[in-house]
């Protein structure tokens, strides 16, 4: 089977069209055409000859998946999409807006294997891995049914990106690359449960995107009981790879925080949270549970997250708390699971 067309570099679809007689500057063409917005394949790449639309459309084609259904929250703000895949496993996209922007946010892996005792995405445990281009068709497939362009990616969707290293950077080159979707690296935020190795090799790369770390609780002992990987990597190291992180690209790094009744939320977890976090520069982003059918944990009341997020601010640890959106489609964080039907 040919790749798809998102599964090229740069540098072997220059060698396809040399090898198709096509002219240099039909590179260049080629690639406009295919990162252009709301582009479903390249039949619509009308400044294209005829004849090598349909060679690219037969051989390389940009879609390999379908969007299989679609819901739409109430206020018209969130839409969650399934895709399915070539090999008939699906994945869960959605469509977040905002005033002045619109974020997509993206799944690395068909389902996860990481055991987050509150998350749906690892009910099931994973599939497989997701392969650059299918990473870069929820990208794609997102713009073209989103009335706005999209503005900024969050790799926060189903996986854990950083166990799926290769196919995610390279899919991030893409997306913020001059020859792909173009998006600044300060619109793009990838997620991890806190992938030591994998936050330090990203330090590394020329990407300086956002980085933001699943850390849910204060310390190490009360992460185990939630956070299976936990006991890989340690809560320290995570911290010590953030700040690497932070230092080598300049950018703060986000610890999210999910806030959930009668477990982590108390102001005691607060204080020791902010004694721990003084001084490193971290930012701390608060997200009350999101409910998961089938999972016992509640969402705390409104009053005890301002007391969280105050302790936070008291010991100068910046703090915000997470808007929900789309909980009534199931699309909010820690909702997203793979489906078998659609």
């Amino acid at each position: 089977m040919n790749k798809p067309f998102y599964a090229l570099d740069k540098g072997e679809l220059a060698k396809l069209l040399q090898e198709w007689g096509e002219p240099g500057f039909r590179l260049e063409q080629v690639l406009e055409q295919a990162y252009a917005l709301r582009r479903h394949g390249f039949s619509e790449a009308h400044n294209l000859p005829k004849a090598l639309r349909a060679r690219l459309e037969e051989s390389h084609p940009l879609r390999t998946g379908r969007i299989a259904s679609k819901a739409v929250s109430r206020d018209g703000e969130t839409v969650k999409f399934l895709l399915r895949l070539a090999d008939g496993e699906s994945v869960e996209t959605v469509i977040i807006g905002a005033p002045s922007r619109r974020s997509v946010c993206i799944s690395s892996q068909v389902g996860c294997d990481l055991g987050c005792r509150f998350c749906a995405s690892t009910i099931g445990g994973k599939r497989r891995d997701l392969g650059m281009h299918e990473i870069l068709e929820q990208f794609a497939a997102a713009q073209s049914i989103s009335e706005e362009r999209i503005t900024h990616v969050v790799l926060m969707g189903m996986g854990e990106p950083l166990l799926n290293y290769a196919n995610v950077v390279k899919a991030l080159r893409v997306l913020t690359g001059r020859f792909g979707f173009g998006l600044s690296h300060r619109r793009v935020t990838l997620s991890t449960i806190g992938v030591v190795e994998g936050m330090r090799m990203l330090a590394n790369e020329p990407l300086r995107v956002n980085l933001a770390v699943s850390l849910h609780a204060p310390n190490q002992e009360l992460r185990k009981h939630i956070v299976p990987s936990a006991e890989r990597w340690k809560f320290d190291d995570i911290l010590a790879a953030a700040a690497h992180y932070q230092e080598r690209t300049g950018r703060q790094v986000t610890m999210e925080y999910c806030l959930i009744d009668g477990f982590n939320d108390s102001a005691g977890h607060a204080r020791m949270l902010g004694r721990r976090l003084k001084g490193t520069g971290f930012a701390v982003n608060l997200i009350p549970y999101n409910p998961v059918a089938g999972l016992e944990w509640k969402r705390p009341r409104r009053d005890r997250v301002r007391r969280f997020r105050d302790a936070l601010a008291a010991l100068g640890v910046p703090a915000t708390v997470r808007r929900e959106k789309g909980a009534d489609i199931s699309a909010a964080c820690g909702q997203l699971r793979r489906r078998i039907d659609g």
